[in-house]
């Protein structure tokens, strides 16, 4: 009997738990529906495709949402997997039709559509773009989020995205085309604070030059990617100290909860040292008061001193034998010399105000 309550209560168990994966595998809000449109009413999927991935007639994919873009775009149809119309070719799923210049499915244009399309179902859908045979669409990758085309590169080359303008070349144009290409980083895009322009690459790491991009045309390529590569800026390590504390003196500092006390940042401008210095309200101060037989807390917002950050010089022992002013040509002295470890130490000079002075027994 014993055994038969037990069988029974194994099966049940496993009966639910096949239920609860069966409701989490089909559960809808873990699914997201996407319509494939050709674009093109003589341009079809490939049967081998349409049976390994059992298209339906409305060409529905589903795709776990569990990191949506990395999963979907492995599994988009290429023009391998379809039948193209005749004289033409397949360059790429877009979110547009009718302007296909610039929202291509890329990571960064899918991101900008969950944040900004207001219609349910334009974000679902993906138009298939075909081109002429012997036209090629080559389009640009910042690869950088805080970089953008200038506002008259964009106007002059009709208000592309601005991660991605784009040019058609075919066989009579490419050279004049691809003059087109932004090659100059600054004259036609803004570059970020922390690097600085390197090159423009394609995605197989050969740079894009003229030779290269033609040799992927005359492969027949339709679509080339040309991605820019950025180099970063040098950077100094700082780190803020405190004045040595002198024993017995009865004052000492500290940071303030939260208080960060050593960063990187670029060595080229003092201006980016100032604005990641810790500020008064970043400081406390320990004044030690024999009547109370402890010591006061102050914060540095309150006025019971008067200090200034400067850079420490330090000689071969590591003994501060002078305290620079912080400015751009001191602070490009200290940095120049610096190995790819090294860093600065920046430490205040104070006087203590009236009153504050510590009452020592």
């Amino acid at each position: 009997m014993k055994r038969k309550i037990l069988i029974a209560s194994f099966a049940a168990v496993l009966v639910i738990s096949l239920c609860l994966v069966a409701f989490v595998a089909c559960n809808p809000d873990d699914i997201t529906h996407f319509r494939l449109d050709l674009n093109d009413k003589n341009a079809d999927y490939s049967q081998e495709y349409r049976e390994a991935h059992s298209i339906e007639s409305r060409n529905i994919v589903k795709v776990v949402n569990k990191d949506l873009y990395k999963n979907f775009c492995t599994g988009l149809p290429t023009g391998n997997d379809m039948i193209a119309p005749s004289g033409k070719a397949f360059a790429g799923w877009y979110f547009d039709k009718n302007n296909f210049e610039g929202t291509e499915f890329s990571e960064y244009n899918w991101n900008r559509f969950q944040r900004d399309a207001e219609d349910g179902e334009k974000k679902y859908v993906l138009y298939a773009r075909w081109i002429p045979v012997g036209q090629h669409v080559i389009y640009f990758d910042l690869n950088n989020k805080d970089a953008d085309y200038t506002a008259t590169y964009r106007a002059s080359h009709n208000n592309f995205d601005h991660r991605t303008p784009e040019v058609i070349v075919s066989s009579s144009d490419v050279e004049s085309k691809l003059a087109q290409m932004p090659l100059l980083p600054n004259v036609h895009f803004t570059v970020p604070n922390d690097v600085n322009f390197d090159d423009w690459y394609l995605e197989d790491g050969s740079k894009a030059t003229i030779v290269n991009l033609l040799t992927k045309i005359n492969a027949g390529e339709v679509q080339i990617k040309v991605v820019a590569h950025w180099q970063e800026k040098p950077k100094a390590y700082v780190n803020c100290s405190f004045p040595e504390t002198i024993p017995g003196s009865g004052i000492y500092f500290g940071f303030a909860q939260g208080q960060q006390s050593n960063f990187h940042v670029l060595r080229e401008n003092v201006n980016d040292l100032l604005q990641v210095l810790p500020t008064k309200a970043g400081i406390v101060c320990y004044i030690y008061n024999a009547e109370l037989e402890e010591s006061v807390k102050y914060s540095g917002e309150e006025a019971f001193a008067t200090f200034e950050w400067k850079i420490a010089v330090f000689d071969e022992e590591y003994s501060i034998v002078e305290m620079l002013e912080i400015n751009q040509a001191n602070w490009l002295a200290t940095v120049e010399n610096l190995g790819e470890y090294s860093g600065v130490t920046v430490i205040f000079e104070y006087t203590l105000n009236p009153g504050y002075e510590p009452i020592m027994s």
